[in-house]
């Protein structure tokens, strides 16, 4: 994820990650903002800047309405 960002020039603080698992928690902890959906691991929630819908509820189209749509 930082790798790309830096190849883009996008700031660190500027990125974000979405996650459900333990495998995700380098790449959640990483980014500037962190979603864990709501039927992720528990120990996984801990580390997240914010906890949103279950992945079977449109994660993507949940963070795109909440933080882009408005803009």
């Amino acid at each position: 994820l930082l790798a790309l960002a830096d190849k883009l020039g996008i700031a660190h603080e500027q990125t974000a990650a979405v996650g459900d698992s333990d495998n995700d928690r380098s790449m959640i902890l990483a980014a500037g903002r962190g979603f864990v959906v709501s039927n992720a691991n528990e120990s996984l929630k801990a580390d997240a800047d914010e906890i949103i819908c279950s992945n079977d509820e449109h994660a993507m189209a949940w963070i795109y309405n909440q933080y882009f749509e408005k803009n």
